[in-house]
């Protein structure tokens, strides 16, 4: 078995051999815009190959950027796969581990207390309601540590829950303003984050963006009593009264994907709107631009329907990730990658490419060449100390998954991406590999300081219990 110290010597030696791979020089980014969104599925955008036009104005950006085919976040929940991505550790590092409500505690690190210690502007702009600044009695802990600005203006309400979210152009208006101040100012370096709640369910696209009618006779599926945790049936913070779903009767899924890909458009729209701004007032050019997702979204695999926080394969932790560096304008400078990364790189790239030192962090930095091509990265749901844990190890070629809900599966990524195709009985000793690089990945750890865990006032826990959302969350 690998010990810790022997599995980090590995990655530093293969660190030293990269190659060049992002056009541009991003070491002249004169700012940093990350672009979010949730709950957003790689394959359901046209940069990697679905034929609806979900995407016209990502995949603009797409044309200019590094385009990784493997891309994936390490929880399919949004405050771990958020806290993962600005840490750069792994969630049950930071105690930001199954529920939304643990927050990270104020002895992490994150990208915008690096840059903001480094003497730039940090901004953030936040539309779902697990990402509210946390209460001024928790401290400086969460996802707002290092932000100067951490907008969380959210007037909207999700329509069977009681909890807030911020639709896509009133996100979008409000980076746009933020940044209209700052070029009127004359401040033009910056790290900005921007994440958009729109297409998480449930799935309800204005009129306009309600474009795509496919198989409206699609299969019926029954509402679950709770929530969600219920396999072959909606979760019940989907479902759409009949007059949301054009006649359909409840439970037509094909038409539960429509309108998923028409918030999928909805959202690219309005973050084509923030980009568009950027060229049209020539601060694209010498900036770095990253766009991915928090997390993707089952629609129907393992029997899990329009719900994530429920399974760590593919279908809900691949994320899409485009890396656009600076000077990088033309189509000639399109590039894709088929080497598996992670949100783990993220907090690498963006100090790297804003010449900031970087701190502790599990993942490397993008901007320095290829990524290795054998390193392990894992997803995690539930803390991997505890009994009850579902999580995923690859080691680039392979990808194990085990759940205690369902049997050990192995797959081989380059052939199935979609993870259909279990491999583990033909391949034992695979298995048995990837179990140990698990233990050593585990072991190779840093802590941080205790999680805190954000309180819930009585009448949102009351009515959310009500729903039978018993985690009181949400994802």
């Amino acid at each position: 078995m690998l010990r810790p110290v022997h599995l980090w010597a590995v990655l530093s030696v293969l660190s030293a051999l990269w190659l060049p791979s992002c056009g541009g020089d991003a070491r002249e980014a004169r700012r940093v815009i990350l672009i979010t969104c949730d709950t957003l599925r790689a394959d359901r955008l046209g940069m990697y190959g679905y034929q609806r036009d979900t995407s016209k104005q990502l995949d603009r950006l797409a044309a200019e950027a590094t385009v990784y085919d493997s891309a994936w976040c390490t929880a399919p929940v949004t405050v771990p796969a958020l806290s993962s991505l600005h840490s750069g550790l792994l969630p049950h590092e930071i105690g930001a581990t199954y529920t939304n409500r643990n927050q990270m505690p104020s002895e992490v690190v994150t990208i915008a207390e690096r840059v903001r210690q480094a003497g730039l502007t940090t901004a953030a702009f936040v539309s779902n309601g697990v990402l509210k600044r946390p209460p001024a009695e928790m401290g400086d802990v969460g996802l707002q540590q290092g932000f100067e600005l951490y907008n969380d203006d959210m007037k909207s309400r999700e329509l069977q829950r009681p909890i807030v979210e911020r639709v896509a152009p009133d996100c979008a208006d409000a980076a746009l303003e933020w940044l209209q101040a700052r070029k009127t100012a004359g401040e033009d370096e910056f790290f900005l984050w921007v994440h958009f709640q729109d297409p998480h369910g449930p799935y309800t696209p204005p009129p306009e963006m309600d474009v795509y009618k496919g198989k409206l006779d699609g299969e019926r599926l029954p509402v679950a009593d709770k929530s969600v945790g219920v396999r072959n049936a909606i979760p019940a913070y989907q479902y759409l009264p009949e007059e949301s779903m054009d006649g359909v009767r409840d439970g037509g899924a094909a038409r539960y994907a429509d309108l998923y890909d028409a918030e999928i458009r909805y959202f690219d729209q309005h973050a084509g709107r923030v980009l568009q701004w950027l060229r049209d007032q020539g601060w694209y050019e010498d900036a770095l631009i990253i766009f991915t997702a928090d997390h993707g979204e089952s629609l129907g695999e393992r029997g899990w329907w329009f719900c994530h926080g429920e399974s760590v394969h593919a279908e809900q932790t691949r994320v899409p990730l485009l890396v656009r560096t600076p000077g990088a304008s033309g189509a000639s400078k399109a590039t894709r990658e088929a080497r598996m990364v992670s949100h783990l790189d993220l907090k690498p790239t963006i100090l790297d490419a804003l010449g900031v030192e970087t701190a502790a962090a599990r993942g490397v930095s993008l901007l320095a060449g290829r990524p290795p091509a054998e390193r392990p990265l894992s997803a995690y749901l539930g803390n991997p100390s505890q009994s009850k844990v579902a999580y995923a190890i690859s080691d680039g070629r392979w990808r194990l998954v085990l759940d205690s809900r369902d049997p050990i599966s192995l797959h081989e990524l380059g052939t199935d991406p979609l993870e259909q195709v279990n491999l583990a009985p033909a391949n034992p000793g695979v298995v048995k590999q990837l179990l140990s690089l698990h233990e050593a990945w585990f072991q190779a750890q840093s802590t941080t300081g205790a999680a805190k865990e954000r309180p819930m006032d009585a009448a949102t826990q009351r009515a959310l219990s009500g729903l039978g959302y018993t985690d009181g969350d949400g994802h």
